[in-house]
């Protein structure tokens, strides 16, 4: 859907849709062939059409149809699933863990939560900009802007109840391989 909403906002290059993606979506870490292996589908839905084509795959012209224009709209203002679908990638591994394991899962664990931080940090750091410049230009509001600053404080929200997560799953995690250090010394 995001690639169907960069040529709802203007025709592009498989190209240029990429560049766009990845600076509208810099913490996603699209992988460099999302554009072109979704394009094709998307065309034969008939919700994007080719428009030319370029001296190579790269810089060929897409728009969205009519069709295609109507499915993102309704696809931007329809209810999200509830219960959201989780597929994380912690949750996958736990069921799998080994006692011998533990330690190597908390580390994993630990990494992760000091990710998250930093990026938290960049994520406040984009708020505080925002609301810096949103300061300096008073006057008529400029509700892409208010918008900008709307997404990226509920982003800065998503990344600290993750540092918070991933945090209490190290303490408990750690908590386990005591307990189960100490009932070994127990038996022993």
């Amino acid at each position: 859907m995001a690639i169907l909403g960069l040529l709802v906002q203007q025709p592009d290059t498989a190209a240029g849709i990429g560049i766009r993606l990845t600076e509208l979506f810099p913490r996603a870490h699209w992988s460099r062939t999302t554009v072109h292996k979704n394009l094709p589908s998307l065309a034969k839905q008939r919700l994007v059409r080719l428009v030319s084509e370029g001296s190579e795959p790269a810089l060929d012209r897409y728009e969205a149809t009519a069709e295609g224009i109507i499915r993102f709209g309704q696809w931007v203002h329809q209810s999200t699933t509830l219960p959201p679908t989780v597929r994380d990638a912690l949750q996958a591994r736990l069921p799998f863990v080994e006692l011998d394991g533990l330690m190597s899962l908390i580390e994993m664990v630990r990494r992760s939560e000091d990710a998250h931080r930093m990026e938290y940090a960049a994520a406040q750091g984009r708020v505080k900009t925002i609301t810096r410049s949103m300061r300096r230009s008073r006057g008529a509001v400029d509700w892409r802007a208010k918008l900008q600053f709307i997404q990226s404080g509920d982003e800065a929200m998503m990344l600290a109840l993750m540092v918070r997560r991933l945090q209490r799953l190290g303490d408990e995690l750690e908590t386990l391989l005591e307990e189960c250090s100490t009932a070994g010394r127990g038996r022993g």
